[in-house]
């Protein structure tokens, strides 16, 4: 398993829009992982990986590009320590607010 690096904007306010460069730098902050290191990084086992597939909407938390199923780390991590509520919502509306065709 490879080294795991992630960033955020220091300073970013999520209540204000994002300018172009700030999309395109906070977008790298959540990056994705295959269903083999989502597994090996969570504990996971099948079963557990498919509750998760039915609980956690895609393309929010999972995408299907090809026919490998990649997951969003920071989202799947944040939802496994935490769970839903209030703080997990926004990190979700951080990251909707990222994404390409958001508000523009």
């Amino acid at each position: 398993m490879g080294n795991w690096v992630i960033r955020f904007i220091v300073g970013s306010n999520p209540q204000q829009p994002y300018s172009p460069s700030q999309k395109m730098n906070e977008i790298f902050n959540f990056p994705y992982l295959d269903t083999r290191s989502l597994r090996e990084v969570f504990g996971l086992g099948k079963f557990g990986e498919a509750r998760l597939r039915e609980k956690l909407p895609s393309p929010i938390y999972w995408i299907k590009p090809d026919r490998k199923v990649l997951w969003n780390f920071v989202l799947v991590r944040d939802y496994l320590i935490n769970g839903s509520g209030p703080a997990h919502d926004r990190l979700v509306e951080r990251y909707i607010a990222t994404l390409p065709d958001h508000g523009e």
